[in-house]
């Protein structure tokens, strides 16, 4: 695949995700949004706070490194293996349940009720950025340049896997969500 074509590819499905959660905004109150099905369970919103935790590392890291990449773009990209691995273990298709890392964690990081309106505005903000960020993207070389992995820090992805990653992120969260404001 092009460099270019899977960049797009990327921004097309943060701008789905972005319409996906705008609508969201709209329609679903707060109380909604912050119901449990149970004990265990993430709320809507204590979803939406993990993806932001995340966000809050990878798209400083994304952005960074694409500032500072002085490498051309190459035509083609591939996943690298730990990039490739990375992505389908947070993948929608993966139906393993994955152990959260106590610092990413909502139950932790936030108070037990969240603001519906301050989550989804930095969570759309992110989600803007992460898009933005693959337009920015098709002038440097995505495979070349690498990003530390947030969970450990001495394993490096590269700029595209690192997208990849936080972009199927979102999705398998949004399933998530949806199965918790149902």
């Amino acid at each position: 695949m092009t460099q270019n074509s899977f960049l797009q590819s990327q921004k097309n499905e943060l701008d789905k995700l972005y319409n996906i959660f705008t609508a969201m905004r709209k329609n679903v109150s707060e109380q909604v949004l912050n119901k449990k099905t149970n004990a265990d369970k993430w709320s809507a919103l204590e979803c939406m706070q993990h993806l932001i935790l995340y966000g809050n590392y990878y798209i400083k890291v994304i952005e960074k490194a694409i500032q500072r990449t002085e490498n051309p773009s190459k035509h083609n990209f591939e996943h690298s293996w730990l990039g490739k691995k990375s992505v389908e273990s947070v993948s929608p298709d993966n139906p393993k349940k994955i152990k959260t890392f106590k610092h990413m964690n909502p139950h932790i990081a936030s108070q037990s009720h969240l603001d519906k309106d301050s989550i989804f505005e930095r969570l759309l903000e992110q989600i803007a950025t992460l898009s933005s960020a693959c337009t920015n993207a098709q002038r440097v070389d995505i495979e070349r340049k690498k990003v530390p992995l947030e969970f450990f820090k001495l394993l490096n992805i590269s700029i595209g896997d690192a997208i990849a990653f936080h972009t199927a992120h979102l999705q398998r969260h949004l399933i998530q969500i949806e199965t918790a404001i149902r």
